[in-house]
């Protein structure tokens, strides 16, 4: 089963990524299964949390790091992030990435985080238990 998209989601691109739980994550183009990024690709790990949209390609968030994928040529791990244990990646109109983790939330510029070097981890801000961020204080 393919997990990142609603049943509802209309396929507006030419063609979409669907992420998998042990498999990698397929290209579906005119309803069809038409491609696989796998280890092959770059991958290192099969299980993909999230594909996520972004600016020059997508970010793979996989079960034990996050990659990077221009789409001409290899994936690429971004070794640079300082936490691998990640769920998800929302970027703001700002380009700004919120990163939810198992530590909390980190928050780094959407060109820090795909340029992936050494000047990632300090732009890199991380909100969570003992971070000083004063939480959440409106109403739903």
């Amino acid at each position: 089963m393919f997990r990142g998209l609603p049943a509802s989601t209309p396929i507006t691109r030419p063609w979409h990524t669907a992420a998998s739980d042990g498999d990698g994550i397929y290209i579906i183009k005119n309803d069809k299964v038409a491609g696989h990024i796998g280890v092959e690709e770059g991958l290192e790990t099969a299980v993909i949390l999230r594909v996520v949209t972004c600016t020059g390609g997508y970010l793979y968030v996989t079960s034990n790091g996050m990659f990077f994928d221009s789409g001409r040529g290899k994936v690429r791990r971004l070794r640079n992030f300082p936490y691998s244990n990640c769920y998800d990646i929302i970027i703001s109109e700002n380009k700004n990435c919120y990163i939810t983790s198992s530590a909390g939330l980190f928050i780094v510029s959407e060109e820090k985080l795909i340029e992936d070097g050494k000047g990632c981890i300090p732009a890199c801000r991380k909100l969570g238990k003992g971070s000083g961020s004063p939480g959440y204080q409106g109403q739903l």
